[in-house]
Formats: structure tokens, C-alpha cells, sequence
């Protein structure tokens, strides 16, 4: 069977952990490179680009502790970007056996400014669901049969936003939906509402899945099916069982890269898989000398999905409360407090006392102290989309904001390694 899509040495380093597995079916006939790409060099482009791996796969040894790990992984991970001045970021993919041990690496992205994409489960909302993209939702559906001039969302679009924010998120993306229309419809005198209105909501789901110019940050399980450029699979003392599924796990790890792959391997708690290769498709790396463990990387951040928050909050009050107006008044990254009340309820608040959401019971922080919690996005309620019969009849409004939140934590004292001799 061939392989369109990786390096020799990245194939052979895979067939090596796969031809461990018990009876496995494709052992007589290991997967190799595919016939167009044999005569290149086993390390691609990279035998010649990268002077420390000549395009070999990079087994890199690693402190046991996860923030060390991030520290060495990312510094070489920066190296090889450096090396390429056409690489993006989404180039790169970080993965791990759990998301846990990826929590210092996300730490690191927001220390340095790097954007990154990190798996959201389906509590987080899509471009058509937030604030930025209902306005031009209830624009569009005032007038479902009208026919639209491309140009003439964009001229809304300054209106609205004054021309949007770079740096707010829904915005830029809903400036981006924007040049799309003009892009596919330029042709067109007019386009349809209800047409605008579908490509709004596929255009949300596309930019959801897309994570455009950003680092991606998953476990192996929520990589399988893609494939990146450079790769790089994290060693958090989680690999411990050498079984056939762990293994053939590992596997899909490896092969989701095309030009580069780094195996992690972790000083005292080592994965099963890598120790055991050996050949010309691999070089190795001892663990630095010394190491400094930025405080940074022992933050933790959580986006604060719809599943983590009570929905109904601001819905139990009557339009003309002040939770809807101040509501009305949050964006982005406005800094709000979460407090517990008397009745213990985690309540979310405005520097101006008001309470304008709550935690859901369910929903679990890591333990520390919130350093921060900022808006990350509205998202509308309706009444109708409340089906339990006892908690409609508490409802007063027909529908509501929900602000979902960015939370940034601080870890107990003692909770996070910052010695320096990683072999500790």
C-alpha cells in the first residue's frame, strides 16, 4: 500500500510501531512511499532545509512534567517555523494521548501571542450564533424574498462596525464572510436573502472547523483524519499501556504528518513506542542542561462553553431589566468578575454590580484562583428553544443574551513545577 502523503523516514519510523502489533494484516506488505515521490530524498525538502534533523523523524527527550515538556517542544517547534519563512502556524499540530497534558502548550500560545485552535466541544458557538452574526441574521430574514446587492453588505458592514475590529474575533470573521459574498457573487446584481442566509450558517460551520493561521493543539483521537506538516506528539507519562490499541493510537499520531514528525519521550516515565526505534530515519536529542519553567505556563484557560453556563439566567427577568441592558452593553473581551453568592451559585458580574449570568451546576474549573474572566462571544436564547415545561413557565422574555467566557486561572501555590533540573 503506498503513502501520498509522508516522508520515507516518517513512513518507515510509522511501520516500525505498527509492525509490533499482533497479527496484524498489512505486516508482509508494510506501506511505503508512493510511486511519484520515490526518487526524492527520504527527508523531503527537509534533508537539506533543517541542518540539526536533515528531515529525520526528531525523537526529542523531554522532562517528565508537562510545562518543561511545553517549554523544549515549543522552543523546537519555533526553531523549525523559523526555518521556513513560508510556514504558517496551522502548519503545526501538537498532539497528545490526553488534553491535559496539552494545557501547558495552549499556556504558552497565549503567553507568546500565538493563535491557536484547541478541541471545542459542541458547547461553542458558530459565527451565526453569536451577536455579530444574528445582526446581519435578523437583517436578512426582515426581508427573506428581498435580493441583496454583494456590495451593499459591505457598506452595512462599515456602517454597523465601522469598518470591524482585526482584533475581535467575530468581527474579522464576519468580515470575512463579507469578501466571500462579494468574491462568489461579484458577477451578480443581486443575490437572493434567503441564499446569504445559508451561506452564513455553512460559512460559520467551514470557519469552526478551518482554524485558519492558527497552531493546532488536539489529542490523537481528534486528529485522525487530518494531516499537518509538522507534528509533534507530546509524552505526558499517559502512554503507559503497550497494547495493541495504544500502539495502532500512536500510530495514527505519527502518520498524520507529511514533512516533519517529533516524538516526545519523557526522562522517567517513558512511552512504550519510541525507545525501541532505531535506523538512519531518526536522530535524537538529550534533554537541555537547564531549563526555565516560566510561571506563565502553569496558567490555565478555559473557554466557558453553552454548556457550561445556566441558559435561562437573563431569560428569567422582563425586557426592561437591567441584566438585559447590561448585557446589551458587553463585546469582547470586556473584563467581568464570578463571584459565589449567599445561596453558593457562581454568578457572573459587571464592574458595575450586575449579575448577568450564572455557572451551571455542572460545570467544573480547575482548581486556583480566576485571574480573569472576559467576554469571549454573545449568543442568543430563545424562549422556544426551552423545552422542559417547568423551567418555560419561569421564562419572562421571548429571548436573551448568554455571554460565554474566557477564563484564565491561576494555579494553587505548589501546584506548578518551575524547578529547573528537568530530570527531577
Amino acid at each position: 500500500m503506498e503513502n501520498y502523503r509522508s516522508t520515507r523516514h516518517i513512513i518507515a519510523a510509522a511501520n516500525q510501531v505498527i509492525g509490533a502489533v499482533v497479527e496484524r494484516m498489512k505486516n508482509a506488505h508494510p506501506i511505503c512511499i508512493d510511486h511519484a515521490r520515490k526518487a526524492d530524498p527520504a527527508g523531503g525538502r527537509w534533508a537539506r532545509q533543517d541542518p540539526v534533523t536533515g528531515g529525520r523523524v526528531h525523537v526529542l527527550s523531554v522532562p517528565d512534567d508537562a510545562i518543561g515538556q511545553a517549554e523544549v517542544v515549543m522552543a523546537e517547534l519555533s526553531r523549525l517555523k523559523s526555518l521556513d519563512v513560508s510556514a504558517d502556524w496551522s502548519d503545526f499540530a501538537v498532539l497528545a494521548r490526553n488534553r491535559a497534558t496539552l494545557e501547558p502548550v495552549r499556556a504558552w500560545c497565549e503567553w507568546q501571542g500565538v493563535r491557536y485552535s484547541a478541541e471545542r466541544d459542541d458547547g461553542q458557538p458558530r459565527l451565526h450564533q453569536v451577536r455579530e452574526g444574528d445582526t446581519l441574521l435578523g437583517l436578512l430574514r426582515a426581508k427573506p424574498r428581498r435580493r441583496v446587492r454583494p456590495f451593499a453588505l459591505r457598506r452595512w458592514f462599515n456602517l454597523r462596525f465601522g469598518g470591524g475590529d482585526a482584533d475581535h474575533p467575530w468581527q474579522a470573521l464576519l468580515a470575512q464572510f463579507v469578501d466571500e459574498v462579494e468574491s462568489v457573487w461579484c458577477g451578480e446584481p443581486r443575490v437572493s436573502a434567503s441564499v446569504v442566509i445559508d451561506a452564513l450558517h455553512e460559512f460559520g460551520n467551514e470557519a469552526r472547523r478551518s482554524g485558519r493561521g492558527r497552531l493546532v493543539l488536539s489529542t490523537v483521537h481528534g486528529a485522525k483524519g487530518r494531516e499537518f506538516g509538522y507534528v509533534a506528539i507530546l509524552d505526558g507519562g499517559d502512554w503507559r499501556e503497550n497494547s495493541d490499541e495504544e500502539r495502532r493510537l500512536y500510530y495514527v499520531g505519527m502518520t498524520r504528518a507529511r514533512e516533519l514528525l517529533l516524538l516526545c519521550e519523557g526522562a522517567g516515565r517513558t512511552n512504550p513506542f519510541s525507545p525501541g526505534l532505531q535506523g538512519e530515519s531518526f536522530c535524537r536529542s538529550p534533554l537541555p542542561v537547564s531549563l526555565v519553567r516560566p510561571l506563565e505556563l502553569g496558567l490555565r484557560y478555559r473557554s466557558l462553553g453553552l454548556r457550561d453556563l445556566f441558559l435561562d439566567y437573563a431569560g428569567r427577568w422582563p425586557p426592561g431589566a437591567a441584566v438585559h441592558a447590561a448585557l446589551a452593553d458587553l463585546d469582547f473581551g470586556v473584563a467581568l468578575d464570578i463571584q459565589v453568592s449567599a445561596s453558593g451559585e457562581r454568578e457572573i458580574i459587571t464592574d458595575s454590580g450586575v449579575v448577568v449570568g450564572r455557572l451551571a451546576k455542572n460545570c467544573t474549573l480547575p482548581r486556583g484562583k480566576i485571574r480573569s474572566a472576559t467576554v469571549e462571544s454573545l449568543v442568543k436564547r430563545q424562549a422556544g428553544l426551552v423545552k422542559d415545561p417547568d423551567y418555560r413557565a419561569r421564562l419572562r422574555a421571548e429571548s436573551w443574551w448568554v455571554a460565554l467566557l474566557a477564563i484564565v486561572i491561576e494555579p494553587e501555590p505548589g501546584a506548578v513545577n518551575i524547578q529547573r533540573e528537568p530530570w527531577r
